[in-house]
Order: C-alpha cells, then structure tokens, then sequence
C-alpha cells in the first residue's frame, strides 16, 4: 500500500471499528511485526504460499472465535 503500511491500517481501522477480526496475509513479514500484530493488534497471520482450502479454514476459525 502506497500510504501506509498494513500495521498502521489495522491501527486505525481498529480505532473506528474495535472489535473487527484481521488476518494478516504476506510471503515476507519481519518477527518482530508479526509479534506486534499477533499480540497487540489481536490478528492473525498466514504465511504464503497457501491453498484455498487452507485460506478458507484459517478465515472460518477466526469468525467462529
């Protein structure tokens, strides 16, 4: 994303909507920023490559917590 990054959007997103369930989505993530969003941001986070079926499960997870 040209404007931000997808920490900062979770940031802000979460400031107009708490309660929203994210999922974190990338082939290349830093540790330390999967930590932060992982424990201070509530989020979830798949590596890629992934198959739908795997995509489709971790999505129904998490609308079902």
């Amino acid at each position: 994303m040209p404007l931000m990054g997808g920490v900062e959007l979770v940031e802000r997103f979460r400031d107009a909507r708490p309660a929203v369930k994210v999922l974190f989505v990338s082939g290349y993530i830093d540790d330390s920023v999967i930590n932060r969003v992982m424990l201070a941001e509530r989020a979830e986070y798949m590596q890629k490559p992934f198959t739908n079926a795997t995509l489709a499960r971790k999505v129904r997870e998490i609308l079902d917590q």
